[in-house]
């Protein structure tokens, strides 16, 4: 006689929702390990949420550094998507050049610029 014991945290479960736990774990039983369904007993408890861990810490903690972590790597997403934008934004620019003039960048008043022309070819003594 199979034993299923399911624990959940006590935060409002419908008694649908129970019924539907069960049902689906008398079915899982029986269709994996070709139980009995007339003989296999589901039982669930509820455990209070400051009895419940996660990761060492209970389990309202844990669930709000997830939440931290998921808007910090939708944030880290973002931030992505905009340097990728500007890294093709520069990539244009530099495709404008022949392959041969490779692009000239001057500093002028504490700004980076790109300076348009050839750029002086240097030659060096032997």
């Amino acid at each position: 006689m199979p034993y299923i014991n399911i624990k959940i945290t006590r935060e409002g479960a419908t008694a649908e929702q129970k019924a539907e736990l069960i049902k689906g774990a008398t079915e899982l039983l029986a269709r994996v390990l070709n139980k009995n369904p007339k003989t296999t007993v589901v039982t669930i408890e509820e455990v209070d949420t400051d009895s419940w861990g996660i990761g060492g810490d209970p389990a309202e903690i844990a669930r709000e550094n997830e939440k931290l972590r998921v808007a910090e790597i939708e944030k880290l997403k973002v931030d992505k998507d905009a340097l990728e934008r500007k890294l093709a934004e520069v990539k244009d620019i530099l495709l404008t050049f022949p392959d041969d003039e490779p692009p000239v960048f001057t500093l002028d008043n504490n700004a980076l610029k790109l300076k348009k022309g050839n750029k002086s070819k240097r030659k060096h003594k032997k």
